[in-house]
């Protein structure tokens, strides 16, 4: 060992983790613990004191510390939606989806699609979702207040296994700390928290992160234990998947980390291996035994694809930053040229990236977590045809890597001094109070479906959620209110069946048949296929 290293050592024993100091020096952990022990270091009273822990040095009872100020944090934020009602999908997914309504469905809901009895329509596979919705029936009832308590306790899992897994990664409680307290409070996982339907979010990725937490653990295990552990790690994926299809990035997060962040600097494929055949089981099962319509490529050229992905991510990466504004039915416009959005986006992300990528062999912390901010966002670019082509709880899981970065570079300024150690916790306190505020605001806006529809519409007359609006008004027997908004959804959409409808149906309730008769022929000049509508006219028209 170098002289300088072993004054490098001796300078910052106590004050950094042993593995931090391994990885600044180059030099494996058990070479610098025995150069501790033959020159018999003490450890000051008020200094750190190692635990037992791969993660390195940290005060005891630190950890523990932590992880209360995550529960209280995370549920003072979300306190105020307990008293929540069922909003937007929660009608379909939850109220009207017989399937959760009894365990004599358990079988059902794994051989069909999600919400089928429903009729949801939605194409995808999410049984372990269904299954949470069946528990909280079986508890509650038909009491949201129930599915809004699982959903916090959710994300409050989810905060501590994050916590856990960076304490892992890093050996730092510290940034661990502030990613997990920032991803635990962020008002942009109001949409994955706060909506009951939301719940598919912070179930799949309870499962990914204890998924990742055990296949780390593993390495450190003595066999049986290390086999043990590591299929509780492959079982937890396939929960994962079941719960949300984004899950299927693990495996690149998995090589990302073993790539860069593992301290033997070997990439295990044999370990990997079963983490990429799981998906193709998953894949297997929902497109063989269970009937799909497939996955849809949307019909865009290649350019129209890179450059709204481009401009997407920026806007990503703003609500990330300040998350200002936040509402659902986000209108997207396509861009199929370099637009002064895309260049502008375009000026901000590519110097980053490569930035980093110069900067990964220096600073493979910061390299990884860039790589989990772009893996987990893969699932959402616009190549593939989803429901929407922006939605905030899309990057749910991928803000960590920007959560994560952040806390970093507030960690390396702790420790630099008294005064930036005081601007740390002044910053990180703000960001805190800041986040808790905005989160606990945003929870009045999912209290009902006026509140909700009402937040939304401010940023846009969305035909879908003037429609939304008028079936809450209808179903509460206020008619005019009803008809007036589907009035404004056929102004703005008069090509939509549905709309004519719902109209039809708001005019029937209040006793005026010939508007609704009207109505019915309207909605079936544009769509045939409606038995039902067919059968209406058959009874009302004279």
């Amino acid at each position: 060992m170098k002289s300088e290293h072993k004054k490098y050592i001796e300078a910052n024993i106590g004050k950094k983790p042993i593995g931090q100091i391994a990885k600044e020096l180059g030099l494996k952990e058990r070479k610098i613990r025995k150069y501790l022990e033959s020159i018999k270091v003490e450890k000051p009273e008020a200094g750190p004191v190692e635990v037992s822990t791969p993660a390195g040095p940290v005060r005891r009872g630190g950890k523990y510390i932590f992880i209360l100020l995550l529960i209280i944090m995370v549920t003072a934020s979300y306190a105020n939606i307990v008293t929540g009602g069922v909003v937007w999908d929660d009608q379909t997914i939850v109220v009207r989806n017989d399937a959760i309504k009894s365990f004599d469905n358990l079988a059902y809901i794994f051989r069909n699609e999600f919400a089928e009895k429903a009729k949801y329509n939605g194409n995808i596979y999410r049984p372990i979702q269904e299954l949470s919705f069946m528990v909280d029936y079986f508890l509650w009832g038909m009491d949201a207040t129930g599915f809004h308590v699982t959903n916090i306790l959710l994300q409050t899992a989810c905060a501590i296994a994050l916590f856990y897994l960076i304490f892992s990664i890093s050996g730092s409680a510290v940034t661990a700390f502030i990613t997990a307290v920032i991803f635990g409070i962020h008002p942009l996982n109001t949409e994955a928290i706060s909506y009951i339907s939301g719940r598919s979010d912070p179930l799949y990725f309870l499962f990914l992160l204890s998924a990742f937490l055990f296949y780390i653990k593993s390495d450190s295990a003595n066999n049986p234990a290390r086999v043990i552990i590591y299929i509780i790690s492959a079982m937890l994926y396939a929960l994962s998947l079941l719960a949300r299809e984004t899950a299927l990035v693990l495996p690149l997060l998995l090589l990302s980390y073993e790539a860069y962040m593992k301290k033997d600097k070997k990439i295990n494929l044999y370990k990997l291996m079963p983490f990429f055949i799981i998906p193709v089981l998953y894949g297997f099962l929902r497109f063989k035994f269970i009937e799909f319509e497939g996955v849809k490529l949307r019909p865009l050229g290649i350019n129209a694809i890179v450059f709204t992905d481009i401009k997407l991510v920026f806007q990503y990466l703003r609500l990330i930053l300040f998350p200002f504004n936040l509402h659902m039915e986000r209108r997207v416009f396509l861009s199929t040229t370099a637009d002064k959005e895309v260049i502008l986006a375009s000026l901000v992300i590519i110097p980053v990236l490569f930035l980093a990528f110069r900067l990964r062999n220096k600073r493979k912390d910061i390299f990884f977590w860039i790589l989990w901010f772009v893996i987990l966002l893969l699932p959402h670019m616009n190549f593939i045809g989803l429901n929407a082509m922006f939605a905030e709880h899309w990057v749910y899981g991928a803000a960590i890597g920007i959560y994560a970065i952040f806390a970093i570079f507030l960690k390396d300024l702790m420790q630099k001094g008294e005064y930036e150690k005081r601007l740390s916790y002044i910053c990180l306190i703000g960001i805190i109070v800041y986040f808790v505020s905005l989160t606990f605001m945003r929870n009045f806006d999912w209290r009902n479906e006026p509140s909700i529809y009402s937040n939304t519409l401010k940023y846009g007359r969305s035909p879908r959620v003037l429609s939304n609006l008028g079936v809450y008004y209808e179903l509460n027997k206020e008619y005019d209110n009803a008809i007036e908004v589907y009035k404004e959804a056929l102004e703005i959409s008069p090509n939509t069946p549905l709309y004519y409808n719902n109209i039809a149906v708001a005019y029937l309730k209040k006793g005026n048949i010939k508007e609704a008769v009207y109505h019915w022929e309207k909605s079936l000049a544009l769509d045939q296929d409606q038995p039902n509508i067919k059968e209406a006219l058959k009874k009302y028209k004279r």
